[in-house]
């Protein structure tokens, strides 16, 4: 497949217009369900998008489709005769973890999210099937698996410390840790750890309490059933149910996260962003950061690795966050202030200054982006490297001004500054004195970061 990227840049030099012409493999996804002209009408439908289509009607066709194909995607229906959809995204989870899994439902709702995550899910797709919406999950499903340029290279002791940043978020979100094709995922909210996912952990929560307790698929199929038709937390209906304790659960739940923990730690170098994201959880299992990591502790000889201070990093946490507070409230002098924001490289907001409840965490994450995209065009430009964008719009200008001692602009090394400062402002009166108190600014937060 030819692709064809044209984009403009606007800046000191002027506009430039990019084209950029490569050459793309065709995706392959693989769709089972047991309706073949409803199938059909799908397959019809992608091709128009340039994916590669299989087909198969039941858990059983797929298996032998997947021994045969190279597949990128699957995406099943749950009810299926002979092998059905529970038992192939079970199947999918011991032998191909890496492959995202899109489930087909006729009760998808945001509040199922959850619940598809422990069966081992990347997204819902609700019946009827609307083309332009199953496109898009598609697409992004995809983005997902492969490593992407907005990520930056880390080490254990970077992830958590993201992750430790991010539970100090006011709304929460998601870490995403990448290594090669591997995916890992920490999904935090309230303060807490709610989930954990990592590819090559060959098995989805699903089949960890078919392998670890008395229950079996028929009565795990049934309580997801139930929480499908009413939008209920999975977890919360076994125990309510009876089917485990409120105590046996939790514990099963810490194991498996702290599994999955442990198999992002150990890649031996990845990358990783954290996502502001608020988001509503239903579940009322959450975990301590602390919690997790001392399970695994006690499984020693399974680590080879050497485990952060989690006290140290928290301690250091507080001291950048103090300081950069302090300096970000200096801003709050520029006429129109809105609010302020010192960001880690990898998206966590460290410090803000709000006046108007301002969603700066989410402005950041953004500005963020368009900071690195504009850096790497002007490295390709060969102007040197921006270091400042400026985002007019028709209610507020946003600066955003990255301080980087590092070679690389995906980069943050022990002992080097790489930190964002994003400042918005109601009007354009005073960019001038803006950019300047924001040069002064983010080399004073900066000293923080080298220590």
């Amino acid at each position: 497949m030819l692709i064809i990227l044209a984009f403009y840049i606007t800046g000191r030099f002027g506009t430039v217009h990019a084209k950029y012409i490569c050459q793309m493999k065709q995706k392959t996804v693989l769709i089972i369900d047991d309706e073949k002209s409803f199938l059909e009408s799908l397959k019809g439908g992608l091709e128009d998008n340039d994916f590669n289509i299989l087909t198969g009607n039941n858990g059983k066709e797929a298996v032998e489709i997947l021994a045969s194909h190279d597949v990128d995607l699957l995406i099943t229906d749950l009810k299926m005769p002979e092998m059905g959809g529970y038992e192939l995204v079970a199947y999918m989870g011991r032998n191909f973890p890496g492959t995202p899994v899109v489930v087909m439902t006729a009760y998808g709702a945001p509040e199922m999210e959850e619940n598809f995550h422990m069966l081992g899910v990347a997204a819902y797709l609700e019946k009827p099937i609307d083309m332009d919406e199953m496109s898009r999950v598609i697409r992004e499903s995809l983005e997902e698996k492969k490593a992407g340029a907005k990520l930056v290279s880390t080490s254990a002791h970077e992830i958590i410390k993201t992750i430790y940043e991010a539970l100090k978020s006011n709304i929460g979100g998601e870490v995403i840790i990448r290594h090669e094709n591997n995916i890992g995922k920490i999904f935090i909210t309230k303060g807490k750890i709610a989930w954990v996912t990592a590819s090559t952990l060959k098995q989805t929560f699903f089949t960890y309490l078919m392998d670890t307790t008395d229950l079996g698929v028929t009565e795990l199929k049934e309580v997801f059933e139930e929480c499908k038709r009413t939008g209920r937390n999975f977890g919360e209906t076994i125990v309510e149910w009876g089917l485990l304790d409120r105590d046996s659960l939790r514990q099963s739940l810490l194991e498996y996260i702290s599994a999955a923990m442990l198999e992002i730690l150990a890649w031996p170098k990845s990358e990783l962003m954290f996502v502001p994201q608020e988001r509503s959880y239903k579940g009322t299992l959450l975990f301590d950061l602390e919690e997790i990591i001392s399970t695994e502790l006690n499984k020693k000889d399974a680590i080879d690795f050497e485990i952060p201070d989690l006290e140290e990093i928290e301690n250091r946490s507080e001291e950048v966050h103090k300081s950069a507070y302090e300096k970000l409230r200096s801003l709050q002098e520029l006429d129109g202030f809105l609010a302020a924001g010192a960001f880690s490289h990898t998206g966590s907001c460290l410090a803000e200054v709000n006046g108007n409840g301002t969603k700066i965490a989410e402005i950041g994450r953004l500005a963020n982006e368009v900071l690195l995209e504009a850096q790497k065009s002007t490295d390709v430009m060969g102007v040197g490297r921006g270091d400042m964008v400026h985002i007019a719009a028709p209610q507020a200008n946003i600066l955003a001004r990255c301080y980087n001692e590092n070679p690389d602009l995906h980069t943050g090394e022990p002992g080097k500054a790489h930190v964002h400062v994003v400042l918005v402002l109601d009007d354009d009166t005073n960019l001038p004195w803006a950019k300047m108190k924001l040069e002064q600014i983010i080399e004073e937060v900066a000293s923080d970061f080298r220590k």
